[in-house]
C-alpha cells in the first residue's frame, strides 16, 4: 500500500474516533463542590441565599455548559469567572454530576395574587405582543429540557429576576431569551419571578 494512502487513512481512523472522556465521578464532584462552591450555594446546591441560584436538580448538560462558560469568559460574573478559571473538564464534569443527582428545592411563593399573574404570562405568553409562553421550552412544571431549557421551578424570585434583567443588558447572552426579556416589564419579571418560586414537579 502506498505511504501516502496509509497516511490519509490513518487521518481518517483519528478523526473519526470519539474523543476520549473520563467518567465523571460524583464522589469527587461532591468534594470539589464543599471545597470552593458551598459557601455561597449551599450544601448540596440547595442555596440559602435569595441573591444565589439554587442548583440542586439542575441538568447535567446545562450546568456543564454554564460553568464552561464562566470559565471561558463568556458569561460574565465577577465571582464565577474566578471560581470557573481553575476548574478541569474532569472537575466541570464531576460538579455537575454531583448537583444533577441532588433533589430539587422549592424556595417558595409568599404572594399568591403576583404568583397567579405570573402563571397567566409562563403558561400562555401574548399573542398580541409576539412573547411566547415560557412553558413552551421551560415545561408546563419548570422542569426545562436538559441543555437546552434549565429547571426554573424552585428558583428564588430574586435570581430569577436577576437573570432575566441580564438578559436584556447583555450580561447573558442568548438572542431567544434576550429578545423575550426585552419585552417584559419589571413587574411582569417579578410576577414570573414569584409563580415559578412555588411551581414544583
Amino acid at each position: 500500500m502506498p505511504m501516502q494512502k496509509l497516511f490519509f487513512i490513518l487521518i481518517a481512523l483519528i478523526a473519526s474516533a470519539p474523543a476520549f472522556s473520563e467518567e465523571a465521578d460524583p464522589a469527587a464532584g461532591k468534594a470539589a463542590y464543599e471545597a470552593s462552591c458551598s459557601v455561597c450555594h449551599g450544601k448540596n446546591g440547595a442555596s440559602v441565599i435569595p441573591a444565589n441560584p439554587i442548583l440542586s436538580g439542575q441538568h447535567l448538560d446545562y450546568l456543564k455548559t454554564q460553568i464552561a462558560s464562566y470559565r471561558s469568559g463568556e458569561r460574565k460574573n465577577a465571582v464565577m469567572v474566578g471560581m470557573a478559571a481553575t476548574l478541569t473538564d474532569q472537575q466541570i464534569d464531576d460538579i455537575a454530576t454531583y448537583l444533577s443527582q441532588q433533589p430539587p428545592v422549592i424556595s417558595g411563593s409568599t404572594d399568591i395574587d403576583v404568583a397567579t399573574l405570573g402563571e397567566r404570562l409562563y403558561r400562555g405568553g401574548s399573542l398580541a405582543r409576539q412573547l411566547p409562553a415560557c412553558a413552551a421550552c421551560h415545561g408546563p412544571t419548570g422542569a426545562g429540557i436538559a441543555a437546552l431549557a434549565p429547571r426554573l421551578s424552585g428558583q428564588y424570585p430574586q435570581y430569577t429576576i436577576s437573570a432575566l434583567k441580564a438578559y436584556t443588558n447583555g450580561e447573558r447572552n442568548n438572542p431567544q431569551m434576550s429578545s423575550i426579556a426585552h419585552k417584559l416589564s419589571e413587574v411582569e419579571m417579578q410576577q414570573l419571578a414569584e409563580f415559578l418560586a412555588g411551581l414544583s414537579y
